[in-house]
Order: C-alpha cells, then sequence, then structure tokens
C-alpha cells in the first residue's frame, strides 16, 4: 500500500535514483546526462518557489515514485498553466502509483488556482505515459514531430492537455446557472451567490444595450438598489470595461474619476464585461463593489472572469 506525501530533502537521493534510470534507458526525458542530487534539489526548490506541489509516492518507507507541476512557460501571461511530470520507479510500474500520483497533483493544482496543466510526453511510443493522462482526463491537442535526438534515433513528443477546475465556487455557480429556474431567478440567484462568495457589499448584473447604447441593472444582491440603475453606455468604470474589452480592477474608487458613486462604505469596485460569442462585443457586466480597499485580489478577478463566461450562455436583454 502507497501514500502520498509532499517531497522532502530527504528524498532527493531516491528521487535523483528514480529519474537517472528514465535518463539512461529511456526517451521519455530528453536528458542525457543524469542530474547529481545538487540539482535535484535546486529543481525541487525551485518548483516550491512557485508554490506549486511535488509529491512522492511510498511505500514500506522507500519512494517509488515522484512527481510535480512546473510552470509552463517562464513569461507572465502563462502563469495559470503548468505543466507536469510523473515518474515511477521500473520496478513498480503498472500498479496505479502514476495514476494516484497525478490524480493528487491535479487536485493541488486546482486548489492553488491553475486552470491548464500540459502534458509533453517524449517519445510516441511511450503508450504507459499516454494512457495515464487519457485515464485522467487530457486530450491530445498535437505533436511536435523529430524534435529529439536520442540513443541514435529521432523522436516525437506528444502534447496533451487538461481543462483544471481551479476555483471550488465556480462549480456552485454552474449548478445555478443549469436549473431550470426562470431566467430572472437564474440571475437574481447567480448575484446572491457572489455577494455571498466573498462577502462583498453589493453585486450588480447588467444588461449592456448596444444599440441603445445604455448600460440598465437586471439584478441586484446587496443593502439597496444602484444610484444609477441605467446611464449612457461609455459613462463610469463600466463605460471603461465596455470599450476596452476588458475586467476594471479598482482599489480605490474614490480617486477614480470614472466613477459614478459611491455606496457610502464601498471602497472598492471590479467591473468583469459579459463577451458575445465571437468575444467582439460586450453584452454585460458583473459589478461587484466591497468595503476593504485592494478587496480584488488576482484570484478574486479570476474566479469572477470565470463567472462571466458561465453567465454568457443565459444572458438576454
Amino acid at each position: 500500500m502507497a501514500f502520498i506525501r509532499p517531497a522532502t530533502e530527504f528524498d532527493i537521493a531516491a528521487v535523483t535514483g528514480i529519474y537517472s534510470h528514465y535518463v539512461t534507458s529511456s526517451a521519455a526525458t530528453f536528458e542525457i546526462e543524469c542530474p547529481d542530487c545538487a540539482e535535484m534539489k535546486r529543481r525541487w526548490l525551485e518548483i516550491l518557489s512557485h508554490g506549486l506541489p511535488y509529491l512522492v509516492a511510498e511505500t514500506e518507507r522507500q519512494v517509488i515514485g515522484f512527481a510535480y507541476a512546473g510552470r509552463y512557460r517562464p513569461r507572465p501571461a502563462y502563469r495559470f498553466t503548468v505543466e507536469d511530470s510523473v515518474y515511477i520507479h521500473p520496478d513498480f510500474l503498472a500498479l496505479g502509483f502514476g495514476r494516484m500520483l497525478l490524480a493528487r497533483l491535479i487536485e493541488l493544482c486546482n486548489a492553488v488556482d491553475c486552470r491548464q496543466m500540459i502534458a509533453i510526453i517524449g517519445d510516441s511510443g511511450n503508450a504507459g505515459s499516454i494512457r495515464l493522462h487519457e485515464k485522467l482526463g487530457f486530450r491530445k491537442v498535437g505533436s511536435l514531430e523529430r524534435v529529439g535526438r536520442k540513443f541514435g534515433r529521432w523522436a516525437d513528443t506528444i502534447v496533451m492537455q487538461l481543462s483544471l477546475e481551479g476555483d471550488e465556487r465556480v462549480a456552485e455557480l454552474r449548478l445555478i446557472v443549469g436549473r431550470t429556474d426562470t431566467h430572472g431567478e437564474i440571475l437574481k440567484q447567480s448575484a446572491d451567490f457572489l455577494r455571498r462568495s466573498g462577502n462583498y457589499r453589493w453585486v450588480g448584473l447588467y444588461h449592456v444595450d448596444n444599440q441603445a447604447g445604455e448600460v440598465r441593472n437586471l439584478v441586484f444582491s446587496g443593502p439597496g438598489p444602484p444610484d444609477h440603475p441605467a446611464f449612457p453606455i461609455g459613462m463610469g468604470l463600466t463605460g471603461v470595461a465596455i470599450r476596452e474589452k476588458r475586467t476594471v480592477n479598482v482599489g480605490d474608487v474614490n480617486t477614480n474619476p470614472f466613477y459614478l458613486s459611491a455606496f457610502g462604505t464601498t471602497r472598492s469596485e471590479i467591473i468583469v464585461p459579459i463577451l458575445n460569442n465571437l468575444g467582439s462585443a460586450v453584452i454585460g457586466s458583473i459589478d461587484v463593489e466591497a468595503e476593504e480597499l485592494q478587496a480584488f485580489s488576482d484570484r478574486d478577478q479570476l474566479f469572477l472572469e470565470d463567472c462571466a463566461e458561465l453567465l454568457r450562455p443565459v444572458w438576454s436583454p
């Protein structure tokens, strides 16, 4: 019986030994020279420095496999995408330990708001790794032919991808949107849920009427109706979000000239546009207000943008 746990410094020697087997005998990795323990420790620390998981599988006090999620690319726009790696001791292959490691890795990456996991599988003949990823929901999205040369032959790589759930609150909103209630009831329940989800002061859902050049409040959740239930399409922070088709996250609304009015204790506001299916026009917006300054972190913004995606199919005037 094996159990999965975070890797520690004391596991580095075992991890190095497992990895060295694949370096010297397999095209699963395109490395040619085996890294030593110092290098493997450096890589382990780098993974941890990004807040990402590095795991080992252990049975009877023996490390029999390891897995980790690293940054897919270093540039900031890739920060929500990770690449997985899974290696099992050759004496323990095909016993389900790889699946245990990868399943736990996916779970932990969800918990830190990763949104895509990429598997770059060395050697198109690596059927075991391909099957493992397929069992966990990965789909093949492409291949790169003859990009590596090892053991005197050219090798392909297979690219597989898994979309992650991210914030668990998204699943709750999906249930609300999927109900058979009337359109208005779904929107009201959605606004109430969004306000509760972050203990926000006020949430409003707005329809953007591009033809009439007007923004109109559909529903709200909070202490009272908006000061401006309808206003011209170019006004306020919503106008900025519509023009630029992007989220407007204002940490201190009192210093922003585009802020229309304040709800007494409002300090921060975020406007998340809802785009049409083509992404060519804003058809609605989510307006969330909070009492604290700098209330909406990257995690909050990402969550609300996911909510906008979920609400798009049920949107109508």
